[in-house]
């Protein structure tokens, strides 16, 4: 996402799919995860997006916590 003086959740809620989900993948490459968040757009608050993050991270199985990790350097 460009530079702007939106706040961020505003930013994130208004961008389009492709440009949100691209931004998600650069914190966590967990599909599953990115998925969530998308899902739960738009978001009221910096508070609610972390909430999001916090569960959707609570709710990766295996897998997911393997495609997580596999984004961290090592």
């Amino acid at each position: 996402m460009s530079a702007s003086s939106t706040p961020g959740p505003s930013r994130f809620n208004a961008a389009a799919e492709s440009e949100a989900r691209a931004v998600l993948k650069e914190i966590c490459t967990s599909a599953a995860w990115v998925d969530e968040l998308l899902c739960g757009r738009p978001y009221p608050d910096a508070e609610a997006l972390l909430a999001a993050s916090d569960a959707a991270v609570a709710r990766l199985d295996e897998s997911g916590l393997a495609q997580a990790l596999a984004g961290h350097p090592h």
